[in-house]
């Protein structure tokens, strides 16, 4: 539970919190008038990546779809802390959301995997895992910037993306399963 309610608040504090300091981040590249696709893009293309990571997981499992969460999620992370330009920062949180979107929904197939009793406690979690980024999260994103930049507010969550995961390397070895033929189709789920 542990690992997995500390990658959903990683989520969610990129999402919510750095949109508080997103004028920031405009104002220091030069680009005010990008302000609404900076801060909007992670969201966007989380809620894209979610519907396709149900049908991935149904597809390839929940390993699969983790990975190459957490792949664009810290990715995005690096390149949006690294960005000297507006539209590499913009990739950036796109990538970031692409890989937040693929790695909530894998948490939610290793709730199934566990006790029936159990359940209640991981969701209670999970949402609270999305409520404390909301209320803090600006807060300590604010401080951050003022006391270092914005930089490391992107730059320093990768580190703990990493920490997050490790109490969950093993419950996914123990995952199996079986891939299907063929990817299912997104029309099919209407």
């Amino acid at each position: 539970m542990v690992g997995s309610v500390l990658l959903i608040t990683l989520v969610a504090f990129e999402e919510l919190a750095s949109t508080s300091i997103m004028p920031s981040v405009v104002a220091d590249l030069g680009a005010e008038r990008w302000f609404s696709l900076a801060s909007g893009a992670a969201l966007a293309a989380q809620l894209a990546a979610t519907v396709v990571a149900g049908l991935a997981c149904d597809w390839r499992g929940p390993r699969f779809v983790m990975a190459w969460g957490l792949a664009l999620f810290t990715s995005g992370l690096v390149v949006s802390a690294l960005a000297g330009t507006i539209s590499v920062f913009v990739v950036g949180r796109l990538m970031m959301g692409l890989g937040g979107g693929l790695l909530i929904v894998p948490l939610y197939v290793l709730i199934g995997s566990v006790a029936d009793a159990a359940h209640p406690a991981f969701f209670a979690s999970f949402s609270l895992a999305w409520v404390v980024p909301s209320l803090v999260g600006p807060v300590i994103a604010g401080y951050v910037v003022r006391a270092f930049g914005w930089h490391p507010v992107f730059g320093f969550v990768p580190l703990l993306t990493a920490v997050a995961v490790l109490p969950l390397v093993g419950i996914l070895r123990e995952l199996t399963h079986p891939p299907s033929p063929r990817p299912p189709k997104l029309w099919a789920m209407a």
